[in-house]
């Protein structure tokens, strides 16, 4: 069994009162493995997986320990959708979509994100650096 690697964070996410340290799964082998196999989850970090463009960012919750908030946000950071997800326990995984096409999906310890839908977040550089285009909310 892979054990995940601690999170790498440069990036946080603030929602209400709240900041998660993130770690940015830009890739597709990343976003595929997203919080699999890991323990636990501290409730000050996530994993924020971004995609090329708006589309249906499906979720599974195969091989998890713990239970996920699941957050589809829209290009400027609007809460699209929110779903608390149970570990799939069965060899049959049922996968789980947004209401619509997302551009960022924000996974957090379950209980832990504070927002509805239609609210927003704020994505953070925590060198003070400005963020990379990927996560810029200008960007289609």
């Amino acid at each position: 069994m892979a054990v995940a690697q601690p999170l790498d964070v440069q990036y946080a996410l603030r929602a209400a009162d709240r900041v998660f340290r993130l770690q940015i799964a830009d890739r597709p082998e990343s976003q595929r493995r997203g919080l699999m196999w890991r323990e636990r989850l501290p409730p000050d970090q996530g994993l924020l997986m971004v995609m090329p463009k708006a589309m249906e960012i499906g979720v599974w919750m195969k091989n998890m320990h713990f239970a996920l908030d699941v957050v589809w946000l829209s290009v400027s950071w609007q809460v699209l959708d929110v779903k608390t997800l149970m570990p799939c326990r069965t060899t049959r995984c049922p996968v789980y979509t947004p209401r619509v096409k997302a551009r960022y999906l924000l996974e957090v310890g379950a209980g832990q994100f504070p927002l509805k839908v239609g609210q927003k977040v704020e994505i953070i550089h925590t060198s003070g650096d400005s963020l990379p285009p990927q996560l810029n909310a200008a960007q289609p």
